[in-house]
């Protein structure tokens, strides 16, 4: 009997155990309960602002989305464009580069034709030079030959006139005329290649009359003249020459042989 008390007792204490645990986790669980709610409230205010803040950045991301694909597509266009002009610009490159390499074998080309030119040219001015050489040497030939006949001409007249003033062919009155013959022609002529000294001195000497010359003037005026023609090839110069010789050789022989 007293087992079955204890037992009962137990029991009961058991039962009121289990009762206030009972109510214990249901207070528990009720305080859980509002905790949730509030946990779950604050959680759903919180994805709710976070939805909408996410809502306005994803509109935001999504119209810069939007903006940056539309960006991309003008940049596409634009690049597009860029690799068509650039393609026009290659292949106007490529033309040009032809041209450069015509124009460049064209300027080959008329670079060896001017150094065949020059080439030529140097051969021309070779025998150019050659033929003024030998031009010079004829040129010189004939100096050397005319010196020579005049040389020849000078001896032959001063041989002539000495042999007729030897001869007594010259007169006193044709020796005058020569004379006035040479002022005359004398008194025209202008100092060249003679000095002015030298021209003056053959007027001073045919101002005179024959009879008055003497044989030193005669023989400088016959010098005179005779460079004088060598030079210049003057007409007067060996005019004056042959009267200066002539009246020479007639003051010379000429008188004395007419005497004898």
């Amino acid at each position: 009997m007293d087992e079955f008390i204890y037992i009962i007792g137990l029991l009961v204490t058991i039962v009121a155990y289990l009762a206030t645990f009972t109510y214990w986790l249901g207070r528990r669980l009720e305080s859980i309960d509002w905790r949730f709610q509030v946990l779950e409230e604050r959680l759903s205010n919180r994805i709710k602002e976070v939805e909408a803040k996410l809502e306005g950045r994803v509109s935001n991301l999504e119209n810069r989305m939007s903006n940056l694909e539309s960006r991309v597509g003008s940049l596409e266009s634009r690049m597009s464009s860029l690799e068509s002009r650039m393609n026009d610009l290659e292949n106007r490159m490529d033309k040009l580069e032809n041209r450069m390499n015509n124009l460049e074998n064209r300027m080959n080309n008329l670079e060896n034709r001017m150094i065949n030119l020059e080439n030529r040219m140097n051969n021309l001015e070779n025998r150019m030079i050659n033929l003024e050489n030998r031009m010079n040497s004829l040129e010189n030939r004939m100096i050397e030959l005319g010196d020579g006949l005049k040389s020849a001409v000078v001896n032959i007249n001063t041989l002539l006139i000495e042999y007729m003033g030897l001869k007594g062919l010259f007169t006193q009155d044709e020796v005058r005329v020569l004379s006035n013959e040479v002022s005359r022609v004398i008194s025209m002529v202008r100092a060249n290649p003679i000095s002015k000294e030298e021209l003056d001195f053959i007027k001073s000497v045919f101002s005179k009359d024959p009879e008055q010359m003497s044989i030193e003037e005669l023989e400088r005026v016959i010098e005179i003249a005779k460079r004088w023609w060598w030079q210049d090839n003057s007409e007067i110069a060996f005019k004056v020459f042959q009267v200066a010789s002539i009246i020479r050789a007639y003051k010379l022989y000429g008188k004395k042989k007419q005497q004898q």
